[in-house]
């Protein structure tokens, strides 16, 4: 039980006495019913501002929210579709002109859309485009052709759907494998956002006049040749005129600006950039023209919440500032905001308060003349009252009520007192005793759950061959195998005889409990395809173990079961390295140069057979060679929480490829977790390196 303050201590912390209070309760009881519905309804009337304040900005914002979404979805759903097509051999790559009236077909379905256009991989381009701004909206068709030198070429579309009037032929060589959004997403299967940029197509109006934002992405057709890249973006002056809109009738002001508060688009006519010497500077927030938006740029820099609500004065002026961050997939991260002044929703409450004013002074007067004459009569057993109470909160319990004035409430009311505290003392101490016993069942069913855990990790070590690896490879391997929790999807495998050595990373679907039960099914999959099948032939390793897997594994779509692998087989006597792999690649360095060796495009018990190809090297002493599951590449970090990538991984091999493997595999751990920082582990993280022979 805490011990209570003494009761001295506890007199001497009141600043008014009993008859005071008593006095301004007398006061509160008198107080005319008009001072008093009036008092309630100013206050009503100002609550009910701050409060429709913040509703008209959750509802703005809620909004603008649902917008901005669907605005940023269009372009990823384009490119999905347009994947989807390749994928299906419907996209029409081999004739061109086909493939353009499929774009402009998007455009017209999507009239938010401005962009749709492809790199072909001779350098290429054909496009669709709707101009963003201006009266004329109408569709244009853009191409830059080998035959025609590469020049890129604008025209007019007519009713028809084909080209009419030229508006404007470049006079540079136009190649699309030089654009940046061609670059960043070659060889690649996902998509890629790319930062906002101005469009530079002068069709002699102030049509593109404009910046806009959008996304990539590799197309390959169903044999897995790479066809080019694709590209859909949409205008951010849509988003400037749809805020617009939606703040007309509140007085507000909205935005949207990226992580580093570049400015993307405004309710207002603000410039979200400016060209210095054909040089395009973004505009910031916090360096915006207008005050408010430089307030708020400055109020959002000083703090790192994802969100908030806050009040900010300018000018004497109180305005609501709301924001909300959010992630796109694979893209920026977007901040959304709103400012609403509280001014044009407060004109009544103002009103109010001169007039309560003017009541509460009359009825003051009338209390205090009225409590003169009450107080007296009520103060002195309320004070002996206040005795006995701090007698009741040191544990003192009187047995009977004192005999204080002739008002029998007081002494009623010290009873209750009393009563009531001896009842919360027997309730205390018998909640104190059910505490003790739901913690103990809790710890004892933690610990049953710890030991199974464990039980698991051991088991699922023992399927791991770590010690053929420690026999036969010595310090020419190394092994990171970092499950996310206790135990994990991920496995590493591994044989070897005279004649050679097969090696083998195996990423199950899910982490966790659920994963390490698919690596057991998974490793006696492989057992069974290895003896079914001769080890210097990858590829069909591969294609046995995705048979065993689907019979061994129950047809239900409810469940991902799929699995990503990739084996190396090394062929002692001819002195090669053969690799094939499922939805995994092996990445191989000399010390010059690193490449990555990718597999097939379809994981092991994907919802449809994948193929699978042998791909021989010769092997050399200086070579080490790497298997990875896509837990390393997927974690998140860095500054912006990005992946560690594909090309990040490239870099750390070839800076740390001279290092003995077990440095490599410390180095390597070093640097996992100074990208991650206070990022969550996502997934498993397996590591195979090994050098031959």
């Amino acid at each position: 039980m805490a011990d209570h303050p003494p009761a001295n201590g506890l007199k001497q912390t009141g600043k008014v006495s009993l008859r005071l209070f008593l006095m301004g309760a007398l006061m509160l009881v008198f107080l005319p019913i008009v001072a008093i519905t009036g008092w309630v309804s100013y206050r009503n009337a100002e609550q009910a501002t701050e409060q429709f304040t913040y509703a008209m900005a959750n509802e703005v914002s809620e909004r603008i929210q649902d917008r901005v979404l669907a605005f940023f979805e269009i372009p990823r759903r384009v490119l999905a579709y347009n994947q989807d097509l390749a994928d299906n051999g419907l996209l029409g790559e081999n004739n061109r002109d086909e493939m353009v009236q499929k774009f402009l077909l998007q455009l017209r379905q999507q009239p938010l859309l401005t962009f749709v256009a492809i790199g072909m991989s001779d350098g290429e381009y054909y496009g669709g485009n709707r101009p963003p701004r201006g009266s004329d909206r109408g569709l244009r068709i853009l191409h830059s052709r080998i035959a025609d030198g590469r020049k890129l070429q604008v025209y007019r579309v007519d009713e028809t759907g084909q080209t009419a009037q030229q508006l404007s032929k470049g006079e540079d060589v136009f190649d699309a494998r030089q654009l940046p959004w061609y670059a960043a997403t070659t060889g690649r299967h996902g998509i890629a956002w790319y930062p906002a940029y101005r469009y530079l197509i002068n069709d002699g109006t102030d049509a593109y006049d404009a910046m806009g934002i959008g996304v990539s992405a590799a197309l390959f057709n169903p044999v897995g040749d790479f066809i080019g890249v694709i590209t859909a973006d949409v205008a951010l002056s849509h988003l400037s005129e749809y805020l617009g809109e939606l703040t007309a009738k509140t007085g507000g002001i909205a935005f949207i600006a990226e992580s580093g508060g570049e400015l993307l688009a405004t309710s207002i006519p603000e410039p979200i950039y400016r060209v210095v010497d054909g040089a395009v500077i973004r505009l910031k927030l916090s360096t915006s023209a207008n005050p408010l938006l430089r307030l708020t740029g400055n109020r959002l820099a000083s703090g790192d919440q994802p969100a908030g609500s806050t009040f900010a004065d300018l000018d004497g002026a109180r305005h609501l500032l709301k924001w909300q961050s959010y992630q796109l997939p694979e893209g920026p991260r977007l901040t959304v905001g709103v400012l609403l002044p509280q001014a044009r929703y407060a004109a009544v409450a103002s009103d109010m308060l001169r007039n309560i004013v003017y009541l509460a002074l009359a009825v003051a007067l009338f209390c205090i003349i009225i409590g003169l004459f009450a107080s007296d009569y009520i103060a002195r057993p309320l004070r002996t009252l206040s005795q006995s109470s701090i007698s009741l909160a040191t544990g003192n319990w009187p047995a009977t009520a004192p005999k204080l004035s002739p008002i029998q409430e007081v002494a009623t009311l010290f009873a209750s007192m009393q009563d009531m505290a001896q009842r919360v003392k027997a309730h205390s101490e018998n909640l104190e005793q059910l505490v003790a016993q739901r913690t103990q069942a809790l710890e004892d069913a933690h610990l049953r759950l710890t030991d199974s855990i464990d039980y698991a990790r051991l088991i699922q070590n023992a399927i791991l061959p770590d010690r053929q690896l420690a026999q036969q490879m010595a310090d020419r391997h190394f092994v990171l195998w970092l499950p996310r929790d206790v135990v994990g999807g991920d496995f590493y495998f591994y044989q070897g005889n005279a004649q050679g050595k097969l090696f083998g990373v195996i990423d199950c679907a899910g982490h966790g409990v659920p994963g390490a039960c698919m690596t057991m099914a998974a490793h006696a999959a492989i057992e069974v395809a290895s003896q079914a099948v001769a080890w210097n032939d990858p590829a069909s390793l591969l294609l046995h173990t995705d048979t065993v897997v689907r019979n061994m594994l129950p047809l239900d779509k409810r469940i991902v079961a799929s699995i990503d692998a990739a084996f190396c087989h090394y062929d002692a006597a001819a002195g090669t390295i053969t690799f094939a792999g499922a939805h995994q690649s092996l990445f191989w360095t000399d010390g010059t140069v690193c490449e990555e060796i990718c597999g097939g495009r379809r994981s092991l018990n994907d919802r449809k057979r994948g193929t699978y190809n042998n791909v021989t090297r010769a092997v050399a002493p200086t070579n080490t060679y790497y298997l990875v599951s896509d837990g390393l590449l997927d974690q998140a970090g860095g500054p912006d929480g990005h992946s560690f990538g594909n090309q990040r991984l490239r870099d750390w091999i070839l800076q740390h490829a001279h290092l003995p493997l077990a440095d490599q595999r410390q180095r390597l751990i070093e640097t996992i977790d100074g990208y991650r920082g206070a990022y969550p582990q996502r997934d498993d993280i397996t590591l195979l390196g090994f050098r031959l022979p």
